[in-house]
């Protein structure tokens, strides 16, 4: 029987307190613009445990850390059965909360107060015992996954970056739309399915080249008509200005210091796509 003075009760792990399985399965993470999706699955054969989660009695936890941004809590889960002993759960994080390695805590807690508790299958040395359980109590514990946060589309880093939001806008039927009317950023804003297509982080380069750029363009354009950086500091018109004087592009056309600000995406995008074989015959 495991030792763990921590624990005044049996719990499920990867112990010998209960000769039954709580493991978490194929973690799966898709890392996008906005928003990482997380699913894993939940394989429990207790038959104990798995009537107290069918009945009310105890829930699936899953606490998240960033290391990085030192940011916590825990994932708002949505459940979907799979067979009897296996439930696949998903949740949705911002990422601006996430930045580099994120360890997700997989348990089950008690929901209620059981005050005379036992495992059908605890270890023997517990014999016949019964156990005061209090709400919020760790019943059983499935262990850890991480995975890496970092954007896979992060063409810009700040403080370009805070400029723009890339919004997904069911009234947006067709094409890709601009609005720099926003003191604080430029809105681009997508027909869902573009959208969806933009945010999986596939091909970046032709995601920068396609999108940002002209994006970019739209928006030194609208600082040229407005004759300089709206007075209110910290927008989008007063950092993007900025970076002009940094890195001297005054006096250009939009088209080459958006190019400039973005480090030369239309090559890059090119060499993408000759390294993908899109031009092979």
């Amino acid at each position: 029987m495991a030792s763990r003075g921590s624990y005044p009760h049996p719990v499920l792990d990867g112990s010998d307190d209960v000769s039954s399985e709580f493991l978490v399965l194929n973690p799966t993470i898709d890392v996008g613009v906005d928003h990482v999706s997380i699913m894993f699955d939940v394989r429990c054969d207790d038959p104990d445990l798995r009537w107290l989660l069918e009945n009310g009695g105890a829930d699936i936890a899953a606490r998240w850390k960033c290391s990085a941004t030192m940011r916590n809590g825990q994932l708002q889960l949505e459940s979907t059965p799979l067979t009897p002993d296996v439930v696949r759960y998903s949740a949705v994080l911002d990422h601006q909360q996430l930045d580099g390695l994120v360890t997700v805590f997989v348990t089950s807690l008690a929901t209620e107060v059981m005050p005379a508790f036992s495992f059908s299958r605890q270890h023997h040395d517990y014999g016949q015992a019964v156990f005061e359980i209090g709400k919020g109590d760790l019943l059983a514990n499935g262990g850890t996954f991480s995975f890496d946060a970092k954007k896979k589309y992060d063409p810009m880093s700040p403080p370009l970056e805070s400029c723009f939001r890339f919004v997904r806008r069911s009234d947006n039927k067709r094409f890709v739309k601009v609005n720099t009317s926003g003191d604080e950023f430029v809105e681009v804003s997508f027909p869902p399915k573009v959208y969806d297509d933009f945010a999986s982080g596939f091909a970046p380069t032709i995601q920068m080249s396609t999108v940002v750029v002209p994006a970019l363009m739209h928006a030194l354009e609208e600082l040229k008509r407005s004759d300089g950086p709206a007075p209110t500091p910290g927008g989008w018109r007063t950092t993007i200005s900025q970076i002009i004087e940094d890195k001297k592009l005054g006096g250009r056309d939009s088209i080459e210091i958006a190019q400039a600000i973005l480090e030369d995406p239309i090559a890059a995008a090119f060499k993408q796509l000759t390294s993908m074989g899109a031009f092979d015959d």
